[in-house]
């Protein structure tokens, strides 16, 4: 019936609501686990940017130190490594991940246009089934139309009848025997009476006597012919109220039928403005059976989607611990080469006293060098070379070897990467 199939749709169509209904959740759901997601990031983000911060602060005064190459090799490492990271597969997998997700709520928010359109549909749908259950009321009105026809036929024709019998008694009853009787008694109580008059005046009184026993007989009879009268009136009364009430219930049923007659060119305009919507039903079927695809495809996607999340947290975690780990070397690494530098720091200081003392023994030798220049000249001018010239260059050679001895130049060579200083020699001189 039309209730029952108007229910099947009102429950198809609360099922999709709360199936888009659930769809919406789990949209919901997977919004708020990429924001908890991206929260995540944005953190580990920052403190990546403070630990590159206070790296650099770290670096800025042990730049030109051992150590600070070391920190400088280690952040180009890194650099390297985050730009790897940036380039991997996994990275890859986020961006698309996030792609994918934006299509989802695009899918999703074009999926509850489609629920509204659908709902629309459906509506449409349950008008369908009022104009096909209009049209079996109007097959039964038009049926019971007929009937009402035939019955107003019948009726018709027992009242046409009935008030021909009706017509028939009352002219009978006008032109009848009881007319005639009744004229024949106004006569004979004329002549009654004429006779009594004449008794009267002639003083019979055995004869008034008889006589006024038969007017009394024609009374008698004058009285039941007037009730008889009467009844045939009553009689006639209630047959044309019966005539009037025939005639009602014709002109009732006349009535009935003209609009029984008028319903159908009603329905027959209505049903010609939906029957475009009648021949859509079929097609709004399809499209839902084509929308629960759609939607358990988007289920599909959506598990296949929070499967892909999860694997990409688990992969995040274990980035974030070897970006942890490498930051704890770091640290460690830091630590040591300020062990170091501390444990250096007397060495280095020792380092630029000699540096000094070096300064200090150059600029004498330059002195006696020069005077040693000089004092050549004048030997080389006056005579050969003297054992005095050669006892100053014994001198000097002894100093010179004083001064570049191992246990003198070793820390010095540690200090600079095992490099000596350019020095001026005596070879080179």
């Amino acid at each position: 019936t039309a209730e029952s199939s108007r229910d099947t749709v009102l429950q198809d169509l609360f099922q999709l609501q709360q199936k888009h209904a659930d769809l919406r959740k789990s949209h919901t759901d997977l919004e708020r686990y990429y924001s908890q997601w991206k929260a995540r990031a944005e953190y580990l983000d920052r403190e990546n940017r403070q630990l590159r911060r206070d790296l650099d602060h770290a670096r800025r005064p042990r730049d030109r130190s051992a150590l600070g190459q070391e920190n400088y090799q280690l952040r180009r490492d890194l650099d390297r490594a985050r730009r790897r990271l940036d380039d991997s597969a996994l990275s890859q997998e986020n961006r698309r991940l996030r792609r994918d997700l934006d299509q989802a709520h695009q899918q999703i928010a074009g999926s509850a246009a489609a629920a509204d359109l659908q709902a629309a549909r459906l509506e449409i749908h349950v008008r369908g089934e009022k104009i096909a259950e209009l049209e079996r009321l109007l097959a039964k009105a038009n049926e019971r139309r007929a009937q009402l026809h035939r019955v107003h036929e019948r009726t018709l024709d027992s009242a046409n009848r009935t008030v021909q019998g009706l017509r028939r008694d009352l002219d009978s009853l006008r032109g009848g025997r009881y007319t005639d009787r009744l004229q024949a008694a106004q006569r004979q109580v004329q002549q009654l009476t004429q006779e009594l008059d004449s008794l009267r005046g002639d003083s019979g009184h055995a004869r008034l006597q008889a006589a006024e026993h038969k007017v009394e007989d024609l009374t008698r009879e004058l009285n039941s012919v007037r009730r008889q009268h009467t009844k045939a009136e009553d009689s006639l009364q209630g047959a044309q109220e019966a005539c009037r009430g025939l005639n009602a219930e014709r002109d009732h049923l006349i009535k009935d039928r003209d609009d029984a007659v008028q319903s159908p060119k009603r329905v027959q305009s209505r049903l010609s403005h939906h029957e475009a919507e009648i021949a859509q039903v079929g097609q709004i079927h399809q499209e839902r059976d084509e929308f629960q695809q759609e939607r358990d495809r988007l289920r599909q996607e959506r598990d296949k989607m929070a499967t892909r999340v999860t694997k990409l947290t688990a992969q995040l975690d274990q980035s974030s611990q070897d970006r942890e780990a490498a930051i704890s070397k770091r640290n460690e690494a830091i630590r040591e080469g300020q062990k170091y530098y501390d444990s250096n720091r007397d060495l280095l200081a020792q380092i630029a006293d000699m540096q000094h003392s070096y300064r200090l023994v150059r600029q004498d030798f330059d002195r006696v060098q020069d005077q040693q220049d000089s004092s050549d000249k004048n030997v080389r001018i006056s005579s050969p070379a003297t054992p005095r010239s050669l006892g100053n260059e014994t001198a000097l050679s002894t100093a010179w070897r004083l001064l570049l001895r191992p246990p003198c130049m070793a820390p010095l060579l540690n200090a600079v990467g095992k490099r000596p200083l350019p020095l001026r020699t005596p070879a080179h001189l």
